[in-house]
């Protein structure tokens, strides 16, 4: 049986702000809904700024993964090697060369390694985190500008920005059109937009039964597919330049357990019928 529309007790959608949602399922305790306009699922309800500053410090603390990431950074400072992977390289990187001056606003830059590399490349880059404990533990490595708290609550100059980037930022995010809205205020006319976003479409292939505390509740709030998170561009006054989910699948937890599964859905990935767990886009305001 369909579940009835809810205008109630569920929030508007935070993709489209379409008041008629359908009730799906329950992920990790956290109820959720589908927009009927733009197909997002999301959480009904939001963690607390206060609950979400404790996550993403307790990311960045001595011992755990801020140590890799910092000694990953301090590495790439000292032989200015931009190790970025494949798709930041393949769609950004080294597809959109920077003119002098162009700047970069990259939203939760943790510790910075993409800043160093945009740096390389010639951008004139800055960049934003939640977690002041990763802040205050790179920006001496790095040298680079950063500032503490979110794109809501701090100011910047609208319309300066030749580039925006986030990288797996915006299924965290509360009110991701809000979100979109800003970015498309701070960026020139012929600015970009790049992201990565985790992909919950069922062509995904599940090893494991989940991926993890990331991929979850309360972190993970919004759950796009590539057809939704078109409707999510397109409706907010962007067109996309560049949107595909990745078709290598090595990342997914449980892969490498798995060999033979593992190999069959690879094969599967590369002809188009499976898809990897994140997304890649670059977008472009529309006039």
């Amino acid at each position: 049986m369909q579940a009835p529309t809810v205008t109630a007790s569920f929030r508007p959608c935070p993709s489209c702000s379409w008041s008629d949602v359908r009730i799906v399922d329950e992920l990790n305790g956290w109820a959720r809904a589908k927009c009927t306009r733009c197909d997002l699922i999301y959480t009904r309800d939001l963690p607390s700024t206060e609950e979400l500053q404790q996550i993403y410090d307790h990311a960045y603390k001595p011992g755990g993964m801020y140590e890799i990431l910092q000694n990953q950074l301090k590495e790439m400072v000292r032989t200015g090697r931009c190790e970025q992977g494949f798709y930041r390289n393949r769609i950004f990187l080294k597809r959109y060369k920077p003119c002098p001056g162009d700047k970069l606003l990259d939203i939760g830059c943790g510790i910075g390694t993409f800043l160093v590399a945009a740096k390389q490349m010639g951008w004139d880059p800055e960049g934003i985190d939640i977690s002041a404990e990763a802040l205050a533990m790179s920006a001496h490595i790095h040298k680079l500008p950063v500032r503490h708290g979110t794109l809501e609550n701090l100011d910047f100059t609208p319309g300066i920005y030749k580039a925006v980037v986030c990288w797996e930022v915006l299924q965290n995010v509360p009110f991701p059109q809000n979100f979109l809205k800003r970015v498309r205020n701070l960026l020139r006319p012929d600015g970009l937009f790049v992201c990565s976003v985790s992909n919950n479409s069922k062509r995904v292939p599940r090893f494991v039964p989940n991926s993890g505390q990331a991929g979850l509740p309360p972190v993970n709030l919004n759950f796009w597919t590539p057809e939704s998170f078109r409707a999510f561009a397109s409706l907010n006054g962007f067109r996309p330049l560049y949107l595909a989910p990745k078709r290598s699948l090595l990342d997914l937890s449980g892969a490498r357990n798995h060999r033979l599964r593992f190999l069959w859905n690879q094969l599967c990935a590369i002809a188009g019928i499976r898809e990897g767990m994140t997304m890649h886009a670059v977008l472009t305001p529309t006039d």
